[in-house]
């Protein structure tokens, strides 16, 4: 996207919140788009919260989409959180499975993804034919 269409907020020092400009923004994004699905323009998109995307659709064809904004957490992410509450628990004397504390930890998802090439990112950037549907820059 140009800069006219999407710019980020002027807040110092926030990520993840943009403040859309342009009135046909849904005519630019959707020039390749094949589906339209109830979209409602929004003057700020923030995490967690429903919001257009693009993805590829298993026919390779790009969809524009009405979407809650964010991704999946890394298992990195996961296994911090997950190490905090082993210790807590260690230092109480109480047993764990810190294999179970990861998969039980709730996942609150990702909006600040900034390296695409990084294994965890890949899969969620392929269309269901494997092939990349976007690049950095472009998310």
């Amino acid at each position: 996207m140009s800069s006219t269409e999407l710019k980020r907020s002027r807040w110092p020092a926030m990520c993840n919140l943009y403040r859309m400009e342009d009135k046909d923004w849904v005519a630019k994004w959707a020039q390749d788009a094949e589906s339209l699905i109830n979209l409602m323009p929004a003057y700020q998109m923030n995490p967690n919260q429903m919001g257009p995307i693009v993805r590829n659709s298993a026919d390779g064809k790009k969809q524009l989409v009405h979407a809650r904004w964010g991704l999946p957490s890394p298992r990195f992410a996961l296994e911090k959180a997950a190490k905090a509450k082993a210790e807590k628990l260690a230092a109480k004397g109480k047993p764990f499975d810190l294999e179970e504390l990861i998969r039980m930890e709730a996942d609150r998802g990702t909006t600040n993804v900034r390296k695409l090439n990084f294994p965890h990112w890949k899969r969620w950037f392929r269309s269901a034919k494997g092939t990349p549907s976007a690049r950095s820059g472009s998310v």
